[in-house]
């Protein structure tokens, strides 16, 4: 049994996005923590939504110092001091740029994503990451 850390990140816009994400916490075994991550309007909303639409009784940390993803991974890595496999719930529209920055924080956890999302941002944003991938590797 491998107790896990999963982090949630947060979301300006409260509702739909943010709720998918905080839903994946329900399909996770052995959840050792829950590291909740964004603003602090972000984070008393999933904390909200995890005790009272989840009912779901988790052992919750509450980064609510981070504006970006960079400093939401950044901060995140500070307060992991466990050996335990880490899980990093984003979206689907998001995934590339997460990973983008834990591998130059050298943060290595897996990265689950939500389904619900318009296919056409999901499209629009893998376009626009590979072109941003092309110009970063002309200048490495």
């Amino acid at each position: 049994m491998n107790k896990k850390t999963v982090i949630v990140l947060g979301y300006k816009k409260l509702g739909k996005i943010l709720n998918d994400r905080l839903a994946l916490l329900s399909n996770i075994n052995d959840i050792e923590i829950v590291i909740l991550t964004g603003t602090k309007v972000e984070t008393l909303y999933m904390k909200n939504y995890i005790d009272n639409v989840l009912k779901l009784q988790l052992k919750v940390i509450i980064d609510n110092n981070s504006h970006n993803t960079f400093q939401n991974i950044k901060n995140v890595q500070k307060l992991i001091i466990d050996e335990n496999m880490k899980i990093v719930i984003t979206s689907q529209f998001h995934k590339k740029r997460v990973i983008r920055i834990m591998k130059s924080l050298h943060f290595d956890a897996q990265v689950i994503v939500s389904k619900n999302e318009d296919p056409l941002t999901v499209k629009l944003s893998e376009a626009f990451y590979n072109v941003i991938d092309i110009i970063w590797n002309m200048f490495r």
